[in-house]
């Protein structure tokens, strides 16, 4: 549920202070990394220095990876609701790993997987053709529902992006999971994200929170939907099967989706709300196809063998 609450605090965080998505990617990843860099410390004691050693290529894709997903990521909830910016990352996220994966993985589509690839595709164009809980009756004229409608299709095209990017580092952390304690790889990957995202803020002129309220809304993304909720999420894998887990990640969506319609009033259209169910169906089907697989949404930690991240 921490997760879920991800889409909502960014959309807060726009309203206290004049920020951007670089800022808030950069300022969510500097919060973050110190705290994971402790828990993997803590949690596997002496291992991050060899770690970087060995798998300095990996942690540099999966750094590059997370780093352009958080920048997709914010920059799309700047354009688009809530709801439908969450559901596009999170749950186009494991598609395109199972599609990347039979290109560079050679493993193959089976039935399971196409049926889920058919419910994803459809559901991602009836959510786009949803209007993605946008309140489109107070627009003043046509040529402002024509430029509403302009930028939220950027913001859907962000969305999937953030998606594509999540599953470049779910591919490279599945190949890497086996031989790297996973708190240690996540926190390496979050922190190569890190020096990796920041130049670009700065030199875009990154925008700093102006006031105690955006300060705390900052601190939140990085520490509790990020760090904390991967710890929960890792320490939870140890006492559940890894497929009760994987359908626990679910909530992640409906809690954003919950939260945009009681506090921002966000709403679907019927074809919206199909969408919606399909795509999450689509998420279904590929955690019940496997028992300990790595497909999952976007935007936490780095989990073994469910790529999990947030």
């Amino acid at each position: 549920m921490l997760w879920g609450t991800t889409g909502l605090t960014s959309k807060i965080l726009y309203r206290l202070s004049a920020v951007d998505a670089l800022s808030v990617g950069a300022l969510r990843l500097l919060t973050a990394s110190p705290a994971l860099l402790l828990l993997g410390q803590v949690t596997s004691p002496g291992s991050l220095r060899p770690l970087l050693r060995r798998e300095w290529r990996a942690v540099c894709l999966m750094g590059l990876s997370m780093a352009a997903y958080n920048g997709c990521f914010f920059a799309a909830l700047a354009r688009t609701s809530v709801t439908a910016g969450t559901l596009l990352a999170l749950c186009t996220a494991p598609l395109f790993v199972a599609l990347l994966a039979r290109v560079f993985l050679s493993e193959p589509l089976t039935r399971s997987v196409l049926l889920a690839l058919a419910a994803g595709v459809t559901g991602t164009v009836l959510l786009v053709g949803g209007q993605g809980g946008r309140d489109v009756s107070a627009l003043p004229s046509v040529a402002g529902l024509s430029l509403l409608r302009l930028d939220y299709a950027l913001g859907n095209l962000l969305a999937l992006a953030a998606g594509l990017s999540y599953a470049a580092y779910a591919l490279v952390g599945r190949a890497k999971s086996r031989n790297a304690p996973p708190a240690s790889l996540a926190a390496s990957s979050f922190t190569a994200a890190a020096i990796l995202l920041t130049p670009f803020a700065v030199s875009n002129g990154i925008r700093l929170p102006t006031n105690l309220p955006a300060w705390l809304a900052v601190l939140y993304l990085g520490l509790i939907p990020t760090a904390l909720a991967y710890a929960l999420y890792l320490r939870g894998l140890k006492a559940v099967p890894a497929t009760i887990a994987s359908i626990g990640t679910l909530v992640e969506p409906l809690t954003a989706s919950l939260l945009a319609a009681l506090f921002l009033d966000e709403r679907l259209t019927p074809g919206g709300l199909l969408g919606a169910a399909l795509l999450l169906s689509s998420l279904v089907i590929l955690v019940l196809r496997r028992d300990s697989s790595a497909t999952c949404p976007p935007q936490g930690g780095f989990a073994p063998r469910h790529d999990k991240t947030r």
